[in-house]
């Protein structure tokens, strides 16, 4: 078994969903029933290991409680569609206990309270500053762990929202990631960098700029006859908003920030910010007229399939999406590197599942109270150290658990040992992120704001839109929202 360290990590799927049952569980007949609906955004795979999770955790609460548990887990479409879903929920009294959510969805559904804190919203911190309550103190769950085995930066992301407390947990995590076509780049580095010798061109791609990428691709494209007769765009970037958002970052440019008067400001709309942004997004358009470069915005469909058919060679998106990138056995050789950055400064994306817990209203105090008393003890389950790592590695297309502890079990080291693209893909986050993330900030309206940067980068490469046209849309739909 090989040995590995521990490093601190600081840093989707289909559509189409239903409204879940809401809860219904423990009354003042009969108070050992409890349910709590759990709302999600898995795919097949890492929703059955979810659903194995769940199943075994509510076996233990009867066994030690004698509490009847009922989780209703319901599929809610993927990140985009869920603060439309909850938001509804809220309004119409069908919210659930438990949802995944990112941080701009939480100060959405807070800015619905108004001054009623706690109306929806709950407060992890009534959990973690109560030593009945907190991290480590339900062995019998495999919470035997304290809050300071969370991977910090991840925690500290459900802390970054203008109410002050915890609003998120993180659940697995995820980062950006450059899966590529090893076999078809061997043959276009003989023409973009022919001074590389073959058997060292996985190792070039490790530290490769932005503009050697590009340089890769024209050669391949020029040369897409000797490379691959499908090849379409050789570099494929499955978020237009983290394309954007990333550049930004790694540019030392501002996206977004919250005032002096606590309210949510758009930073690249200043001048100086304003000018280095439209020169990013006009490269941007540039090397896709080339045919170097595309998008998930402009082709309607993430990279993973014409990464498969070779029309593409580098597929860039989510590492919580690294198996459906890998291609049937013996197709070609895949390898796996961090996107080259775009800038002077190293800042990755950290995204990926967390969940919030919301009060609903339209039930009964007490119900409503133990549906949230079990869904804290269910987090917590599931982020428990081994419940984590066994769902990260064996449940999921390519997620990062949030313990540090995770990273010493034997789960996880046979994991690296035998993982083979997904063991590949972790080293890589591991090894050469190596923890190195940004998080932008979060207000009401910064949800707003990152649908509509990814259309702006979206409308400009399909030629929809000017550049200047583009941006200023961007911007002002942006600020009908922010507060």
């Amino acid at each position: 078994m090989k040995k590995i360290s521990i490093l601190m990590f600081p840093l989707l799927i289909a559509s189409l969903a239903g409204c879940g049952n809401n809860n219904t569980g423990s009354s003042g007949a009969d108070s050992s029933k409890v349910t709590v609906t759990f709302w999600h955004t898995f795919g097949q795979k890492p929703e059955a290991a979810l659903k194995s999770k769940v199943d075994a955790f509510i076996k233990l609460v009867k066994e030690k409680e004698g509490v009847d548990l009922e989780v209703n887990l319901s599929y809610q479409g993927g990140y985009k569609d869920m603060p439309s879903k909850v938001t509804t929920g809220i309004a119409t009294g069908d919210s659930p206990t438990i949802a995944i959510a990112y941080a701009d969805h939480v100060a959405d559904y807070l800015a619905l309270e108004g001054n009623e804190k706690g109306k929806y919203v709950v407060n992890f911190d009534k959990f973690l500053k109560d030593s009945a309550t907190t991290f480590g103190t339900e062995a019998d769950y495999g919470d035997n762990m304290p809050e300071s085995d969370m991977i910090k930066s991840y925690l500290d992301e459900g802390r970054s929202l203008q109410r002050e407390g915890t609003y998120l947990i993180p659940l697995m995590k995820s980062t950006e990631i450059m899966t590529y076509n090893l076999s078809a780049v061997k043959v276009a580095m003989s023409y973009a960098y022919p001074e590389v010798p073959v058997d060292r061109v996985a190792e070039y791609m490790k530290t490769i700029t932005w503009e050697q990428l590009l340089k890769i691709a024209e050669a391949a494209y020029a040369h897409k006859d000797q490379v691959s007769s499908n090849l379409e765009y050789p570099i494929y970037y499955d978020s237009d908003s983290n394309l954007f958002i990333t550049e930004l970052y790694q540019n030392k440019i501002g996206y977004s920030s919250i005032g002096s008067d606590g309210k949510g400001k758009v930073d690249f709309e200043e001048s100086a910010n304003l000018k280095k942004a439209k020169d990013i997004v006009s490269a941007l358009k540039d090397a896709h007229d080339k045919h170097l470069l595309t998008t998930q915005g402009v082709e309607g469909t993430y990279a993973s399939n014409s990464f498969k058919e070779v029309k593409t060679l580098f597929s860039i998106g989510s590492t919580g999406g690294t198996g459906y990138t890998i291609p049937d056995a013996g197709q070609f050789e895949v390898a796996f590197a961090k996107v080259p950055t775009m800038g002077e400064q190293v800042a990755y994306i950290s995204q990926g599942p967390s969940v919030c817990m919301l009060n609903n209203p339209s039930l009964p105090e007490a119900q409503n109270a133990a549906a949230i008393k079990y869904g804290w003890k269910l987090i917590k389950y599931l982020t428990s150290k081994q419940v984590n790592v066994s769902l990260c590695v064996n449940g999921s297309e390519g997620y990062s658990p949030v313990r540090n502890s995770c990273y010493t079990t034997e789960t996880y080291s046979d994991f690296i040992e035998y993982g083979e693209g997904y063991a590949e893909a972790a080293l890589v986050i591991q090894n050469d992120i190596n923890g190195r993330y940004y998080n932008s900030a979060v207000f009401p309206g910064s949800a707003t704001l990152r649908k509509e940067v990814g259309s702006l980068v979206t409308n400009v490469l399909n030629g929809k839109s000017t550049l200047d046209d583009a941006f200023a849309t961007a911007i002002n739909n942006a600020k009908k929202d922010i507060k």
